[in-house]
């Protein structure tokens, strides 16, 4: 997920013009949101990814996943809906793990990369010539 999230270029949503990819800006609304605004958007992003994610995981490991994100919810479900809430609480289980990883995420380094000032390739012509 992380990797389809890093594919998309930033959207410059929050207006800083440091970020490169979806991933940063989600990094940054988990660190520092939720923003009221944009929690529709973002669950219109993540919400068809992670479903096909879920949908493609083989049978056997998608019981043993359902089975576990079960334990991890605390939830309580009736076999004969296991398919529907199987799914939901894996999809559930793997969006905060995504909440996780973007948490612990030190998004410092790269403001600080771009906010140093670019210089030109004639200034460093002129510099190393001197």
């Amino acid at each position: 997920m992380v990797h389809i999230l890093q594919r998309y270029p930033a959207a410059d949503i929050y207006d800083m013009g440091c970020y490169n990819s979806i991933w940063d800006e989600y990094c940054y609304e988990v660190q520092h949101g939720p923003t009221d605004q944009l929690c529709w958007a973002w669950d219109a992003l993540l919400l068809p990814h992670l479903t096909i994610i879920v949908k493609t995981i083989p049978e056997g490991e998608r019981l043993l996943l359902a089975l576990d994100a079960n334990e991890i919810l605390n939830d309580q479900w009736d076999i004969e809906d296991w398919n529907a809430v199987s799914e939901e609480n894996i999809r559930r289980v793997v969006e905060q793990e995504l909440r996780g990883i973007a948490i612990d995420r030190d998004l410092s380094r790269i403001v600080q990369r771009r906010k140093r000032p670019k210089r030109s390739i004639r200034k460093a012509r002129v510099i190393v010539d001197q």
